[in-house]
């Protein structure tokens, strides 16, 4: 699966794509290269414990997305910080 950057033009820098993969039931592991490196992680997509998950691939998929645009902008955010 690839999560394309959209607004890389905007931050300056080029284009590129964020790469995932099933790690699990319940998680994506992604990767995310540039020029500039490399970034790498795991997303946990569970739903809350004794809850059925009902979601199908595509809607998992798109809760995995999510929250690594939610990750990487409080990684911004503690990058700015430091």
């Amino acid at each position: 699966m690839v999560l394309g950057g959209d607004s890389a033009a905007d931050l300056g820098v080029a284009k590129s794509d964020i790469l995932l993969d099933v790690d699990g039931k319940d998680a994506f592991k992604f990767t995310f290269t540039t020029s500039n490196g490399k970034l790498s992680g795991r997303v946990d997509i569970a739903v809350p414990a004794n809850a059925p998950d009902r979601r199908t691939p595509a809607e998992k998929l798109e809760v995995a997305k999510r929250k690594i645009r939610t990750l990487a902008a409080e990684f911004l955010v503690a990058a700015e910080e430091n």
